[in-house]
């Protein structure tokens, strides 16, 4: 019984440390998005700005041209680390799964073994009281 009690606890405690890893990796990824959205917005206003420039300014093609790749390369990488991110979660979930599976199956067998256990220390028992019982006849 203490063994039950016991992989209970362990599975209580494995539960709640699965529930903070998956919280904490959604606030990540959530905390990247943002970070995403709030670099996106800087560039929109730097497009804005470089607009306004460009009415006042003969060479700024060639400026615009080079903060736009600069732009879409950043936009490119911060979509990169988003899904690395995303990748790094996805993996880790699967191996809480695999893990969890694991020890629900040696869970399971302890179960059996202390069932198998008791029943034949139940058997030496009565077994034991027969003979006493006999013994005293």
């Amino acid at each position: 019984m203490k063994a039950f009690l016991d992989l209970e606890q362990i599975k209580s405690t494995m539960s709640c440390q699965i529930s903070a890893l998956e919280n904490f990796l959604k606030t990540v990824v959530s905390e990247a998005k943002d970070v995403v959205w709030d670099i996106q917005n800087t560039l929109n206003e730097q497009k804005q700005i470089l607009a306004f420039s460009a009415q006042h300014q003969e060479k700024v093609s060639e400026a615009s041209r080079n903060i736009e790749d600069s732009i879409t390369q950043g936009n490119k990488r911060l979509l990169e680390e988003i899904f690395s991110m995303q990748q790094v979660s996805s993996d880790a979930k699967e191996e809480v799964n695999v893990y969890l599976e694991k020890v629900k199956r040696h869970f399971l067998e302890d179960i059996f073994t202390s069932a198998k256990t008791k029943a034949t220390m139940e058997s030496c028992l009565q077994k034991c009281t027969n003979m006493v019982n006999y013994s005293r006849q």
